[in-house]
């Protein structure tokens, strides 16, 4: 038998056909690779995440514990710029940086009077993560006779220790509670501070700011147990002097 003939442009055209179906068969097939890869990376990050974070906010704790300030910040930072911790790992990461800071500060000078001392103090309160550095703020603003800026350092320290007695388990929740003991010194060193603050030709009163959960914070918060509970009220009504109004 004699086998038709296939011109060189027919040939040519019928490769193509060819090689085109074959590459888009390859790349459907790469896609779906791809896609899946993706999938597995997304199902495994989660316990990756969990198995990572522990450990490297481990690392903060032991640095802190070690008492180098440098090390502590730098295993902070890690903590803070992983996308593998949640932010409470991130805030108690924090937390342990502010308590290397005052730990630091009270070597320079127990007393918390020298300047380097003073700077470490600020950047530990400043972190808004460790209410014992706030306490410590607050007592060299009252040193200086700064007593507006001491009770709200109080009071500041106040709501942290609020947060921590209504959080979940966990690292920082641990560093921010207080005892029956601290929570009344703290009270005392609030109302003296905003006693004092009323008083005198520069008096000022300072209001007490919610906390970060909206609660009443500061010398009404339900931390310090007075017994009574603030709440929040409408404003009252004003009425006109002399006036049916």
């Amino acid at each position: 038998m004699c086998q038709p003939r296939v011109s060189a442009a027919s040939w040519a055209s019928h490769s193509k056909i060819v090689r085109r179906r074959f590459f888009r068969s390859e790349f459907k097939m790469r896609s779906t690779k791809v896609i899946c890869l993706a999938s597995l990376l997304a199902v495994l990050t989660p316990f990756q995440a969990l198995a990572e974070c522990p450990s490297d906010l481990a690392k903060v704790e032991n640095a802190m514990r070690s008492g180098s300030v440098q090390e502590t910040e730098a295993a902070a930072r890690a903590v803070d710029n992983s996308a593998m911790c949640e932010v409470s790992e991130q805030e108690a990461a924090d937390a342990y940086l502010s308590q290397a800071q005052l730990q630091q500060a009270r070597k320079i000078d127990p007393t918390l009077r020298d300047v380097r001392a003073i700077a470490l103090v600020q950047q530990a309160a400043g972190r808004d993560k460790y209410w014992r550095a706030w306490q410590a703020q607050g007592r060299i603003q009252r040193s200086r006779n700064d007593f507006k800026g001491a009770t709200e350092s109080f009071q500041s320290a106040i709501n942290l220790v609020a947060l921590a007695s209504n959080a979940s388990a966990g690292a920082w929740r641990n560093m921010n509670l207080a005892s029956s003991v601290e929570i009344a010194t703290l009270t005392h060193e609030a109302d003296e501070a905003k006693h004092l603050a009323a008083s005198g030709p520069q008096a000022v009163l300072v209001t007490a700011k919610p906390d970060r959960a909206g609660n009443p914070g500061g010398v009404f918060s339900s931390a310090l147990n007075r017994g009574a509970v603030g709440v929040r009220v409408p404003a009252p009504i004003l009425f006109e002097y002399d006036s049916a109004r």
